[in-house]
């Protein structure tokens, strides 16, 4: 399994070649492990833009000197607890995005609420959503996906792993698997696709193919659905 074997990937921090007008885009992802398939998370910011709340990557603008605002760039991920190894940079036209592979030191459920100033998104929320929960995402961070689809799936050998679908749900952590469908054999999950209020929302990830169009989703085995914040 891997992730960003990517040959357009600057692999040295110190061959970055800023401008005056460069932003760096600060790109903390996650490996998490399912009972299906391996899945990322990336660390996104909320921040407030003309009055609207968004989700971007963290990202810091050019100071002055590159070692300056590489050094700004690490007091930022020094903040932070989990081990951190860079895993190469991309550039987009004068910007550059700076990918950080994090490793958690706890498998402890993050709870986020509307005073949460950073969550761990799923591609899934990040590409097709555009917002998590009720937040949207800005329009730097989707869009390099689809300018980069290489980045949106890990690999294993030659082959991309399919990426769960999110889904939202009100009910408490006791009460998610509390409607089995005998007839089918399934249980049944209603996913919330209007959150107004972010307190006390479950998000779960599913490995599906079945469509989303409707809000009630339907899956076989316990194990197929995670729990991934409360």
């Amino acid at each position: 399994m891997n992730y960003l074997n990517n040959k357009q990937l600057i692999s040295n921090i110190n061959h970055i070649n800023p401008s005056e007008n460069s932003t760096f885009f600060i790109c903390p992802y996650k490996i998490n492990d399912n009972i299906c398939n391996p899945f990322l998370t990336f660390l996104l910011y909320k921040q407030t833009i003309h009055k609207q709340d968004l989700c971007s990557f963290l990202y810091i603008h050019f100071n002055k000197t590159k070692q300056k605002t590489l050094n700004e760039i690490n007091s930022i991920l020094s903040k932070f607890n989990e081990t951190q190894i860079f895993k190469g940079a991309i550039q987009l036209k004068e910007h550059f995005y700076l990918f950080y592979e994090f490793e958690s030191t706890t498998d402890k459920i993050p709870k986020y609420n509307s005073h949460s100033l950073l969550f761990w998104s799923t591609i899934y929320e990040i590409i097709h959503l555009q917002y998590i929960f009720n937040i949207p995402i800005h329009y730097s961070t989707f869009s390099f996906f689809y300018t980069f689809p290489k980045c949106i799936h890990l690999k294993y050998f030659k082959n991309n792993i399919p990426y769960p679908q999110i889904i939202y749900s009100l009910k408490n952590i006791n009460q998610i698997f509390s409607y089995y469908d005998v007839d089918n054999q399934c249980y049944i999950i209603k996913h919330e696709s209007n959150i107004i209020d972010i307190n006390n929302v479950l998000r779960c990830i599913l490995f599906t193919n079945e469509d989303f169009s409707g809000n009630n989703i339907m899956f076989k085995h316990i194990n197929h659905l995670q729990i991934i914040s409360e």
